[in-house]
């Protein structure tokens, strides 16, 4: 009688088969013709397509740069071939997250530099094959990249980037393109006379005619986002004239509306719209805490997170945990009122938080510190009577409710891990459970 294999081992069986396969059709690559070695790519290419974060991981570790290296060296591979494998492999790692310095200390950036160098030079550059080269080297580059290549590559980029084209082929090289300069992270300085118009124009052509795919219109974000961060003073342009907030609440909403939320785990793991929206709630949106927000937009934003969460809370609890995380941040802005809470949904959302009863620490915590913050914020009187009065009226409403829902009969069964949640996740959490009422 066969045993019932579960699918959590199923998928690290079929996870050792991918990574396996693609280790032997990669150690065969030096002993075939360049038509084979073609054939064997792409069956290597398809092997990737089907990998979760951790399968990617893995590969990049087997992967030897150095190998290849050799390979272009002997003459035993045509940079073609190198290019077909690399860009494929370089756009998964991105993509799922996998950060790798496999390639770093390799032989590989070296040769691909000078390749992109000598090609620059000529007076008729082969542009398809410049930004092919550049492509490969930025999607599997980690932090550093010297800034005269950048200089160099960014116009080429750009030429594409800004096609306004949407048939197919187009938006994937678009998407090619602006993945690859989203991974010119902070640590790469950038004058704004090289980049600042011209993303500009894609993200607001995006706005009007919709060109772009949801992986390409973030990654151009990312790549300004990263401009933020490193020093520039691009608040005004992000957040008022690009309505950044406005935008990725969008994406967001967009995003959760196109998931199969009642896939398995594992199938969460390769689809491409959830690890675009891990992007989103991991380093896109943290970053809003510390801007003041037109009540509007973050009304808007607010109202996303709460439609992710409910949509995550069965199969994706980090993704919620993320959700919760950036509207404590909210919470802690003082230019977000608690009616902006109240209006969206989020008590509603907390609410069925804590009365869950497998809460994870995690959830627990930013739940605690929501309603801790909420409260306070209903409990700051002010000397306006009819804000006065609609603060008092939401109070008691609120208080009803929970009443009702027997909330605090569920927050007194937390008293005894105040303390534990506290430590373990080193940030303020009121030990007082009397904090976590509305006293009317």
């Amino acid at each position: 009688m066969s045993e019932c294999i579960d699918d959590e081992c199923l998928s690290i069986i079929q996870g050792i088969s991918r990574t396996g396969k693609f280790a032997k059709l990669f150690t065969e690559l030096e002993n075939c013709d360049e038509d084979m070695q073609k054939q064997k790519i792409i069956k290597m290419n398809g092997l990737i397509e089907d990998m979760n974060k951790d399968e990617c991981k893995s590969i990049f570790e087997i992967f030897s740069f150095n190998k290849l290296d050799e390979m272009i060296d002997k003459k035993k591979i045509s940079v073609k071939n190198i290019i077909l494998l690399l860009k494929h492999a370089g756009y998964f790692k991105v993509v799922t997250c996998v950060s790798s310095f496999c390639f770093n200390n390799s032989s590989l950036p070296r040769r691909f530099e000078k390749m992109i160098v000598e090609e620059l030079k000529k007076e008729e550059k082969n542009e398809n094959f410049l930004i092919e080269l550049c492509e490969c080297y930025l999607l599997h580059k980690e932090r550093y990249i010297p800034s005269k290549l950048i200089s160099n590559c960014l116009p080429f980029f750009f030429e594409v980037s800004l096609s306004k084209e949407k048939d197919e082929e187009t938006q994937k090289k678009v998407e090619m393109a602006l993945l690859a300069l989203s991974c010119i992270k902070a640590q790469n300085r950038i004058e704004k006379t090289m980049y600042l118009e011209e993303i500009k124009e894609i993200i607001k052509y995006h706005q009007e005619h919709h060109n772009l795919t949801h992986l390409a219109y973030q990654s151009a974000w990312r790549f300004l986002i990263f401009r933020l961060r490193n020093g520039e003073n691009l608040e005004e342009v992000i957040m008022n004239e690009l309505h950044f907030v406005r935008e990725s609440a969008r994406e967001l909403e967009d995003l959760t509306a196109c998931v199969d939320w009642k896939k398995s785990k594992e199938e969460m793991k390769i689809l491409k719209e959830v690890q675009i929206i891990r992007n989103w709630t991991d380093e896109m949106i943290d970053p809003l805490e510390h801007y003041e927000l037109r009540k509007d937009d973050v009304a808007r934003m607010i109202l996303s997170l709460v439609k992710l969460c409910i949509a995550s809370r069965d199969n994706e609890q980090g993704m919620t945990g993320d959700c919760l995380y950036i509207l404590k941040g909210f919470a802690e802005n003082a230019t977000v009122s608690v009616d902006v809470f109240l209006k969206e949904g989020v008590f509603e959302l907390i609410l069925m938080e804590i009365l869950e009863s497998t809460l994870d620490d995690e959830i627990t915590f930013y739940s605690l510190q929501i309603c801790f913050l909420m409260f306070e914020m209903l409990n700051e009187e002010t000397d306006n009577d009819a804000e006065e009065a609609k603060r008092k009226a939401a109070k008691m409403e609120l208080f009803e409710n929970l009443e009702e829902e027997g909330y605090e009969d569920a927050i007194v069964s937390f008293h005894g891990i105040l303390v534990f949640l506290q430590e373990d996740y080193d940030d303020d959490l009121s030990l007082n459970i009397s904090d976590y009422f509305v006293n009317v």
